[in-house]
C-alpha cells in the first residue's frame, strides 16, 4: 500500500460519512478515492480484505485502460490509412498496420506495467485511460468525425481527467486547442469547441466551486504550487517562514522538541497520517519565488530523467526513426496538413513541458510516453515505391525486436517479480491494538517513512508527530534522560504510543517492545495532561 493509496482510502471514508471538509483535499483529486470506494462498497470489504479489493480495482482500471488504448491505436491505424489516400492524396509510404501494432501494444505494455505500474495504488492508470479516450477522439475528429458528440465525448474525458488529477487542467486546454486546429470544416471549430468546453466545464466547475469555498480563496487544486514550492523553491512540509521572504505560515508544524527534532501537526481531519493527508495544508501562507537558478536546476534534474526514462530505453525506436526520417519526403506533406498533424501532438508536448518546470515520475508520463513515439513515428512519410515499402517493413521489424529485447525482462520483472520486503502492516496494527490504543489515538513516529504507515490505517490511528527519518541514529544515540524528556512531550501532546525504526541501534531496551518480525518498535506512553515545548 503506497502513500497516496492511504490518502485516497481515507479521502474516500471521509465522503461516506459526509465530512467534506476532510473530503475536499487540496493535494489529491477525488476521482480515484471515488472508484475505491465504490468498489469496497460492491464488494462489502473489510479492513482484512481493502488492500486486496483496492488492488482488484487497479486492474480493472488498467483494462479501462487497455481499451481505451485500443479505440486510440485503431483511430491512428484509421489515420494513417487516410493520410495516403482518398482526400488526403500525399502519395506517400507509412508504416504498415501490423507495425502499428506491434510496437504500439509493446509501448502501451512497457508504460503500464513498468512505468505507471499496477501495483502502485494511485491515480495514474485512470489519468492514462481518460489520455488515450482524448487522443483517440482527437483522431477521430482529425479523420472528419466532426460531429458535436465527438466533442462531447473529448470534453467529457478532459473534465473526468481533471477530477483525476488537477495537473491534467493545463493538458485539457492544450487537447482543446489541438481539435479545434484538427476539425477539417473552420466553420463548425468554433461551435464544436464550445460544445466541448461546456461539457469540460459542467464537470469542473463543480469541483472548483467546493475547493474554493473549502480554502476560503479561488483555487483549481493546490498541488501545482505546493509542487512548486517544494521542488523548486526547496521547502518542507516543515517550513516554519525561513529563510526570510518566503511568507509567513498559517498552520506551520510546531517543532516541539529541539535535539532529536520532533514535530507535532495534529489537526481536527481524521487522517491517518496527518502530515501527509493534505501536504498543501501545512505549506499555506507560502510565497512562491521565482528564481533562474532555481528553476534551472529543477528543469536539468527533469530533463535527465526524461533522457533516462524517454530516449535511453528506447534506443532502437530512436535509431529506427532517423533512419525512416532521413529518407521521409518532406515534400509529401502540404503546409496546412503538416501543421494540423503537428497540431495532434501539442498535448504530449504541452504535458512534458508541464511537468519539466516542476518535477516528473515515471508514473505521471506513462501514457504520454507512448503518445510521444507513436506521434513521432506517424511522421514517417516515404516516396512511393517498392523499396520504400521494404525498408519500412525491415525498420520496423528490427525497432519491434530490438525493443522487446530491451524493454521486455524490465517489464516482466515488473509484473511476475516478487516484492521480497515486508512491512508487516497487519502485524503492526494487531500489536498496537493488543497494547490497549483504541481507534482515533494520536500515535508518534521515528523515522517517519510515509509508504509504511498502513499499519495506522489498519489500527484506525492518527500519525500526528514525528522525528523525521533522517535523525533515527540521533534519537536512539542521544542520552536516555533527553530521550525521556522528549517522550514527555509527545505524551503531554495526548501522544499514546511510539512506533519505532531500530535502526542499527542494539535491542531490546527499556519499555520498547519488538512488533513481530519487523525492524519496528513499540512504546506506550502514560497519558500526560499538559503539553510541553523545549
Amino acid at each position: 500500500m503506497s502513500s497516496d493509496g492511504i490518502q485516497y482510502l481515507d479521502m474516500g471514508d471521509a465522503y461516506l460519512r459526509r465530512d467534506w471538509h476532510m473530503a475536499l483535499n487540496g493535494c489529491y483529486s477525488p476521482l480515484y478515492a471515488w472508484l475505491l470506494t465504490i468498489g469496497k462498497l460492491i464488494l462489502k470489504s473489510s479492513l482484512a480484505r481493502e488492500a486486496a479489493i483496492v488492488h482488484l480495482v487497479n486492474f480493472l482500471i488498467y483494462l479501462g485502460a487497455l481499451s481505451c488504448f485500443q479505440f486510440c491505436l485503431a483511430a491512428l491505424v484509421r489515420y494513417q490509412a487516410h493520410r495516403t489516400s482518398g482526400a488526403q492524396q500525399l502519395q506517400c509510404a507509412v508504416l504498415p498496420e501490423w507495425a502499428w501494432l506491434g510496437l504500439g501494444y509493446t509501448l502501451f505494455l512497457w508504460t503500464s506495467l513498468r512505468l505507471i505500474t499496477v501495483s502502485l495504488v494511485t491515480p495514474d492508470m485512470s489519468v492514462a485511460a481518460l489520455v488515450y479516450l482524448s487522443y483517440g477522439v482527437l483522431l477521430r475528429i482529425r479523420l472528419g468525425s466532426s460531429g458535436y458528440a465527438w466533442f462531447g465525448l473529448l470534453g467529457a474525458a478532459l473534465g473526468t481527467a481533471y477530477l483525476a488529477k488537477s495537473a491534467m487542467l493545463p493538458v485539457a486546454l492544450a487537447f482543446l486547442l489541438a481539435a479545434v486546429a484538427a476539425v477539417p470544416d473552420r466553420k463548425k471549430a468554433l461551435p464544436s469547441l464550445l460544445i466541448a468546453a461546456i461539457v469540460f466545464l459542467s464537470l469542473a466547475t463543480p469541483l472548483v466551486v467546493a475547493l474554493s469555498r473549502a480554502k476560503g480563496r479561488v483555487t483549481l487544486g493546490d498541488a501545482s504550487w505546493f509542487n512548486y514550492a517544494g521542488f523548486v523553491n526547496r521547502l518542507s512540509p516543515r517550513w516554519h517562514g525561513a529563510p526570510s521572504g518566503t511568507g509567513i505560515p498559517l498552520h506551520p508544524v510546531q517543532q516541539v522538541f529541539r535535539e532529536p527534532p520532533a514535530f507535532y501537526y495534529a489537526t481536527s481531519m481524521k487522517a491517518s497520517d496527518a502530515l501527509a493527508y493534505d501536504p498543501p495544508y501545512w505549506l499555506e501562507g507560502v510565497t512562491i519565488r521565482f528564481s533562474l537558478k532555481q528553476q534551472a536546476a529543477a528543469s536539468a534534474k527533469v530533463a535527465e530523467f526524461y533522457y533516462h526514462t524517454i530516449l535511453q530505453p528506447l534506443g532502437a525506436l530512436s535509431l529506427g526513426a532517423l533512419i525512416l526520417f532521413f529518407y521521409t519526403d518532406t515534400g509529401g506533406f502540404r503546409a496546412r496538413n503538416l501543421l494540423r498533424h503537428c497540431a495532434l501532438n501539442a498535448p504530449v508536448l504541452a504535458a512534458f513541458l508541464m511537468y519539466s518546470l516542476v518535477w516528473a515520475e515515471e508514473r505521471y508520463i506513462g501514457a504520454f510516453v507512448t503518445l510521444f513515439w507513436v506521434g513521432l513515428l506517424s511522421y514517417v512519410c516515404l516516396p512511393v515505391g517498392l523499396s520504400s515499402r521494404r525498408l519500412i517493413g525491415r525498420c520496423s521489424a528490427l525497432m519491434l525486436l530490438l525493443t522487446l529485447t530491451n524493454i521486455g525482462p524490465a517489464t516482466a520483472k515488473a509484473v511476475f517479480g516478487t516484492d521480497e520486503s515486508s512491512h508487516g502492516q497487519w502485524a503492526t496494527a494487531d500489536v498496537l491494538t493488543r497494547a490497549g490504543l483504541r481507534a482515533g489515538d494520536r500515535i508518534a513516529v521515528v523515522g517517519h517513512l510515509f509508504s509504511s504507515v498502513y499499519w495506522a490505517r489498519l489500527a484506525r490511528l492518527r500519525i500526528v508527530a514525528d522525528v523525521p527519518e533522517d535523525r533515527v541514529d540521533q534519537f536512539w544515540s542521544v542520552d536516555p534522560m533527553t530521550r525521556s524528556q522528549l517522550m514527555a512531550v509527545l505524551a503531554g501532546a495526548g501522544v499514546r504510543a511510539i512506533v519505532a525504526e531500530g535502526g542499527h541501534f542494539s535491542f531490546p531496551r527499556p519499555g520498547w517492545r519488538t512488533i513481530g518480525t519487523t525492524s519496528y518498535y513499540l512504546y506506550y506512553l502514560e497519558p500526560a495532561t499538559q503539553m510541553h515545548a523545549e
